[in-house]
């Protein structure tokens, strides 16, 4: 029975939300590492993904393929299987894909391998750091840069890989299927600034992303510069003449290479320190990159550039986010007015959470997200959070007032992060989980207008205290919530049961009448039963809530409904 105590809180407002956040960390010594998802569970969706408990392991294999998980990407290239693409252990990228329908991936045969690179290049390393899909791709394709530049000299699979599905078979390592997009092993010079040749860095690409017309945009760590690379003859490469260029140069290290015009004149930060080897030598790293398609003015591509120095190691680049944009259709951003500075993340005092270091970034409609480093206190750790950044009043930032929302953090401890994604709402099935929470119904019309609604606060695991909230009631009322074990039956009644017979056209009883607690609303509609649950309880037992509030002028009863909850036992 759930313990009983009442008192009046307000709710929060409710604000759309249309996507689910894929993280990968681990708690530091202890694990497991693993890949989470983010699940709306308390309805609640203006604390997004915050309210306790609002996560699942999505896959997690013991550290065997789900393991060393250095970048991840969501597709629905597969119409019938919906996948998180991720790299993993041996070198390889795999699929995660719910085949049973029960929110996960971990179950037999659920990660499969997508492409073994050692296989596809013939070698026993290969280090792939970042991968992305050609947006505009007939088949698959999938490009991944293989970081190889510890080894000391340039190898075998080194540079930027393109790999194609072209028999949709569901792997794209079959024979024929892989090219080296980008050779590390070669040689390629781009256009400097007074249009001489400049000799390019192939051997350390760290992160990319591609753009709508299968331009890749990769960061090469040891010249500290983005560069385009594009395919022009048809050859599944982009080693001819013409084929690669300096796409976003805000560091400046190369000499002879054209530096963002922003940085020169001082409109945005340079995001690098001295390098403590050779403070000479500037040191940066940009491996935090995503892209949004299409949603430029004109249909321009938005790429978004993280840089992902340690706060620690590296202050003066830490926590900023970059948005570009190619105004003027030349190929590159590194003229006047196309890089913005999009978040100051070390210095928003807007944020519950500011910036330490940014573990990731992904794009996230017309605005993105980071995966970084600061968060509320776990038991040992901070809790990692993730924040989507987005520009509500047209300034070409994120630092203004509610323009970082934090969507969600590692519970119940911190973890050691790498990288996130972002999927749609309803990607994936949320059908079978043991959500802790969940609505369902609707509820009635009161004298008003409003519409009263019910909503749970905390996380209902046995002895573990929860807020059942009702909002939007008739105001200084009295209401009853009721508390049952069944959503079909009550008594002779089976449910939902259409009160209209007792009086109250359009409201229904959805939940069966076991128990009762009487409370009363607040001038604004709004009242809040406090409760635990007690050690009776399983594991995923059922307990279906519902409001019945007294409205003397909604109709001849004068009483309406809730919709009901769904609470199922952590």
């Amino acid at each position: 029975m759930l313990a009983m105590a009442a008192f009046l809180a307000s709710a929060p407002l409710l604000s759309a939300q249309n996507d689910e956040y894929f993280v990968y960390g681990g708690i530091p010594t202890t694990g497991p590492w693993e890949i989470r998802r983010t699940v709306e569970v308390d309805g609640n969706t203006s604390n997004w993904f915050t309210g306790g408990g609002e996560y699942i392991t999505f896959a997690e294999d013991g550290e065997n393929l789900v393991t060393f998980v250095e970048d991840m990407r969501f597709n629905s290239l597969y119409a019938t299987d919906p996948a998180i693409y991720f790299i993993g252990g041996s070198d390889g990228v795999y699929r995660a894909i719910d085949l049973n329908d029960d929110g996960d991936a971990w179950d037999p045969g659920e990660v499969v391998m997508y492409i073994d690179t050692r296989g596809a290049h013939g070698v026993t390393n290969t280090s792939p750091d970042g991968m992305d899909f050609d947006p505009g791709a007939t088949n698959p394709v999938l490009f991944v840069c293989d970081d190889l530049f510890h080894t000391g000299s340039a190898q075998p699979g080194s540079g930027i890989s393109r790999y194609e599905d072209a028999d949709t078979n569901g792997r794209a390592d079959d024979a024929g299927e892989m090219s080296l997009f980008v050779d590390g092993m070669g040689t390629l010079t781009v256009p400097g600034d007074q249009g001489q040749p400049v000799t390019i860095g192939l051997t350390d690409f760290e992160a990319l992303t591609v753009l709508s017309d299968g331009t890749v945009i990769a960061f090469e760590q040891q010249d500290l510069v983005l560069y385009g690379f594009k395919d022009l003859n048809g050859d599944n490469d982009a080693m001819d003449a013409g084929e690669a260029w300096n796409y976003c140069n805000l560091i400046g290290k190369v000499a002879g290479l054209e530096q963002n015009a922003d940085v020169v004149a001082g409109n945005i930060p340079n995001p690098s320190c001295p390098s403590q080897s050779n403070p000479a030598i500037p040191y940066g790293t940009l491996e935090g990159l995503g892209t949004s398609h299409g949603i430029g003015p004109a249909g321009e591509d938005v790429v978004w550039i993280a840089s992902t120095a340690s706060n620690t190691s590296c202050t003066e680049a830490a926590g900023y986010v970059f948005r570009a944009m190619d105004a003027n259709g030349d190929g590159d951003v590194n003229d006047l007015g196309e890089v913005t500075l999009f978040l100051d993340g070390t210095n928003n005092g807007n944020m519950l959470y500011p910036v330490t270091s940014i573990y990731d970034l992904e794009a996230d409609g017309e605005g993105c997200a980071i995966f970084q480093g600061n968060g509320p206190f776990g038991s040992s750790y901070l809790q990692d959070s993730v924040y989507r950044l987005v520009d509500l009043n047209a300034d070409d930032n994120a630092d203004g007032v509610g323009e970082q929302i934090l969507t969600h953090f590692w519970e119940p401890d911190g973890c050691f992060a790498t990288t996130l994604t972002v999927a749609p709402e309803g990607a994936f099935s949320s059908g079978n989980l043991c959500l802790p929470f969940s609505t369902f119904g609707t509820g009635g019309t009161g004298s008003s207008g409003n519409v009263p609604s019910i909503g749970l606060v905390g996380n209902p695991a046995v002895g573990s205290p929860i807020d059942i909230t009702l909002t939007n009631g008739p105001s200084s009322q009295a209401c009853i919530l009721i508390v049952g074990f069944s959503d079909t039956q009550w008594g002779n009644f089976n449910l939902p049961l259409d009160l209209t017979f007792n009086g109250m056209p359009g409201n229904f009883l959805y939940v069966s009448v076991d128990l009762q607690f009487n409370t009363t609303t607040t001038p604004s509609g709004d009242a809040v039963f406090s409760g635990a649950i007690p050690g009776t309880f399983n594991q995923c037992d059922d307990i279906f809530v519902q409001w019945y509030c007294i409205d003397p002028l909604a109709n001849a009863k004068g009483a309406i409904t809730s919709d009901a909850g769904h609470i199922k036992v952590q």
